[in-house]
């Protein structure tokens, strides 16, 4: 082979190794980037998690009087926490009436990254990764069902304020008031929750018992004993 073939043949395997070298980080510029994107995501979603179920233990804290006032910090780590509304119906019935109800908004603390969802909502602790998949329970309501005795905790959050981006939020929670009624005779507790996360709320009161039929789920009782908690919130960055 003379020395210019030599050369030339040089270059072009040099061009090959470098088409397929940039061929490479294409794709994994492509492919790679989206993957870790989701990976980065994923742990600061689980991070979240950890934070909104220490934060849901406050609320408890709070609403059950154990104590008075608390002041809770969040990172919430480029998302954002607000307080928001959702219609939560209940209704009291016995064979014949209502007994009594409760149709308000009950509001909730939620966090927001994207299409992903975490909230501290009416005792509970909820999550849900999209606006197109089902939500899933992370932590419990306060309801307990034994032998046909119901007893139910329904935790309302009232206040103003957001925060959000990549620094600290400060979260205030006082007690406002706490009310507690009693029904010792056989009917039917009626719950239509009315929220982002109903399909797991329906879901967890249908394997306690309820009979669900759409958006409500209705659960027979002997006794109920029926407490609301009203906690105070301030949100700020």
């Amino acid at each position: 082979m003379r020395v210019e073939e030599s050369a030339v043949s040089e270059i072009i395997g040099g061009v090959l190794i470098l088409f397929v070298m940039m061929l490479t980080i294409s794709v994994l510029f492509i492919y790679g980037t989206p993957l870790l994107d989701e990976t980065q995501t994923d742990i600061r979603m689980r991070n979240m998690v950890t934070q909104m179920v220490s934060l849901h233990e406050q609320v408890i804290r709070v609403s059950s009087d154990v104590i008075p006032s608390t002041n809770f910090k969040i990172a919430t780590s480029d998302g954002m926490i607000r307080i928001k509304d959702n219609n939560f119906k209940v209704f009291v019935n016995n064979s014949t009436s209502t007994l009594y109800s409760i149709n308000e908004s009950m509001n909730k603390l939620e966090y927001e990254y994207g299409n992903r969802y975490l909230a501290v909502e009416n005792g509970g602790v909820w999550r849900r990764d999209s606006d197109f998949n089902q939500s899933i329970m992370i932590e419990a309501p306060r309801i307990q069902i034994v032998n046909g005795s119901i007893a139910i905790s329904l935790i309302k959050i009232q206040g103003t304020g957001s925060s959000g981006g990549r620094g600290f939020t400060n979260i205030m929670l006082k007690l406002n008031s706490s009310r507690t009624t009693v029904f010792n005779e056989e009917g039917y507790i009626t719950i239509e929750p009315d929220s982002r996360y109903s399909y797991s709320w329906l879901k967890y009161l249908e394997n306690n018992g309820a009979v669900i039929t759409g958006n409500t789920a209705n659960i027979t009782f002997n006794r109920l004993v029926l407490s609301e908690k009203v906690v105070d919130v301030i949100i700020w960055g």
